[in-house]
């Protein structure tokens, strides 16, 4: 990574010519200036470290002199030169003109954030991978019960799609490592083919439930965290499938009004979702594994700026609506 991202280009300047003395007061440890020559030009710069030196006389008897960057250094080179020269500021250049300043403390709070990111991205790695492998080994316990041809068939073809759901993931955080992308990136998609693939890939091997997708007309592009949005679709579908009649089917549909973009799902028999109903303030560790799920999905949605409700049309039929506005 450059420091490029971790310039500062608003600075505070000082002339050749003032009294060392006249900067006490605006001194503290992560303090500088910007030292100008008579013809207002940046030559240099002056930190708190080079006060406590030279705490008299004139700014052009100071330090003010440090090594120059370009904007395409690397961060650890950065580094190297503040150790080598004893110096927590440096002044940045494109070849001849200047550009700013790159301190120590922002370019640590950049490591630390990058190292986060990272971390983050490995707790999604395990996290996005744990469902499919999961679906696999349910799926090679059935596999080993006494059922029909035909029933092998759809096993068989159910692994397929957890196969290639874990590499869909493993696909797209190869894609964020090549690109640098950390786990906060949001990509403008296209809603509709992305929720049918959501859909499409998550495996519902149980009850024999049909799930049809109808997309909307409309085509409607909207920026979202593929990896976050795609497990809280797939999430949401496999708890309607759970509390879903055997040999039933759910339908969701995606509809496009103006600036807005609705997701339904209409199911039959759900026996309970008054769990989505989940205070949203709630600390996810302290509640149990479902309601943690659902707490995901409910704060997955929000931080797209959108919306999850549910309505009970008839005792035996609920209608779980998403809605995004641009």
């Amino acid at each position: 990574m450059t420091i490029n991202p971790f310039i500062t280009q608003t600075y505070p300047t000082v002339s050749l010519n003032e009294k060392m003395e006249n900067l006490a007061a605006e001194f503290a440890p992560e303090a500088f200036f910007v030292v100008l020559n008579d013809e207002n030009k940046p030559i240099g710069v002056i930190t708190y470290y080079d006060f406590l030196k030279n705490p008299a006389g004139l700014v052009e008897d100071s330090s003010f002199v440090k090594p120059r960057i370009s904007p395409q250094h690397k961060i650890i080179e950065a580094f190297r030169v503040m150790a080598k020269e004893g110096c927590n500021i440096l002044p940045v250049y494109n070849k001849n003109d200047f550009v700013g300043i790159v301190s120590h403390a922002e370019l640590s709070y950049a490591i630390i954030s990058q190292c986060k990111g990272y971390r983050q991205l490995f707790k999604k790695v395990i996290k996005n991978l744990r469902s499919p492998i999961a679906n696999l080994l349910g799926i090679t316990k059935l596999l080993e019960s006494d059922i029909d041809k035909s029933e092998k068939a759809e096993i068989v073809e159910l692994a397929n799609k957890s196969c290639k759901n874990a590499f869909t993931i493993l696909g797209e955080l190869e894609e964020m490592e090549r690109k640098g992308v950390t786990s906060s990136g949001f990509q403008d998609t296209e809603l509709n083919s992305f929720i049918k693939k959501c859909i499409t890939t998550t495996p519902v091997y149980t009850k024999k439930i049909k799930i049809n997708f109808t997309p909307s007309d409309i085509e409607f592009f909207y920026p979202i965290h593929r990896l976050n949005f795609r497990e809280a679709i797939q999430n949401l579908v496999s708890d309607v499938v759970r509390f879903s009649r055997a040999f039933g089917k759910i339908d969701v549909t995606g509809q496009v009004k103006g600036g807005t973009y609705t997701l339904k799902i209409m199911e039959e028999g759900v026996r309970n979702v008054s769990y989505l109903e989940l205070d949203r303030a709630e600390k996810p560790e302290l509640s149990p594994p479902k309601h943690q799920e659902v707490y995901f999905i409910r704060t997955c949605i929000e931080g797209h700026n959108g919306r999850i409700w549910f309505e009970n049309i008839k005792e035996d039929r609920t209608l779980i609506c998403i809605e995004f506005n641009k």
